[in-house]
């Protein structure tokens, strides 16, 4: 992870130019980004979005960014009288569009007063509906506003169309390949058939065995009566081929059973 530290101020220029930055390939990016935040993103208020998270409430963060860019403008206003007055708005209770608005006409030539989005799997369940996405890419599009984000998932590029890429998120995208475990990310993730007993063990077999096809299912219905018919039997792709090579009747699906385990044997 640290033999992407040299690319770390050609990031920073990247976002300064009004670029966001999408880090993905194989590894959690969590440690890489906050690395990265706390190292040369000195300049920046730094908000992070887990996006790993089963629920996100985007119209807070946004609300909170709004109110810190309220408040940054107070300070410099502060000898205006009646300035504080027209400033300080209640913007939970506003609408996303109106504190959208409020974002976009706030612009500084101080570094100091950027935001950075720093969003964590922003491919996550909790953000990748088209109403989650289309709120960040409207973000990402206010003057004082950056992002980087870190993706996962193989299908993610399909999140975003044209516009959102090329004229609102504007992408730049790096392969950060870390390797690193999904600790915190997979907290999150319960293992289906690992864990809930029985009742949820049995409940995710039929998920799995409804997706498959008649013929599939009626493989794994043959290996099932095996099963029941010789308990104390363990089943393995040799012990299959002898059973059904010595059994009686040539069903299709028997045959295509023998044919799967010869696969494995061969």
């Amino acid at each position: 992870m640290s033999s992407y530290k040299d690319q770390y101020r050609s990031w920073l220029f990247e976002l300064r130019c009004g670029f966001g930055l999408l880090m993905y390939g194989f590894g959690s990016k969590k440690q890489l980004l906050e690395e990265f935040a706390s190292t040369t993103l000195t300049d920046f208020t730094v908000i992070v979005i887990n996006g790993y998270l089963p629920s996100i409430n985007l119209k807070e963060v946004i609300a909170t960014i709004a109110e810190m860019s309220c408040d940054q403008a107070q300070s410099k206003r502060k000898h205006q009288p009646g300035t504080r007055s027209q400033l300080s708005q209640p913007f939970p209770s506003k609408s996303f569009d109106d504190i959208i608005s409020f974002l976009k006409r706030q612009t500084s030539d101080d570094v100091d007063d950027q935001v950075c989005l720093l969003i964590h799997n922003i491919d996550g369940p909790a953000l990748r509906d088209a109403e989650s996405q289309q709120c960040l890419a409207q973000v990402s599009c206010c003057p004082q506003i950056r992002v980087a984000a870190s993706t996962d998932h193989v299908n993610a590029p399909l999140l975003w169309g044209k516009k959102m890429v090329h004229t609102q998120y504007r992408w730049s995208w790096y392969h950060v390949p870390t390797f690193a475990p999904y600790k915190v990310e997979c907290v999150f993730y319960p293992l289906i058939l690992a864990s809930g007993g029985h009742a949820q063990t049995t409940k995710m077999a039929l998920v799995v065995l409804q997706s498959l096809t008649p013929n599939a299912q009626s493989v794994f219905r043959v290996l099932a009566e095996y099963q029941l018919a010789n308990e104390k039997v363990l089943w393995t792709p040799f012990t299959i081929h002898v059973r059904i090579k010595g059994g009686k009747g040539k069903s299709p699906q028997r045959q295509q059973l023998l044919h799967v385990a010869d696969l494995f044997l061969f």
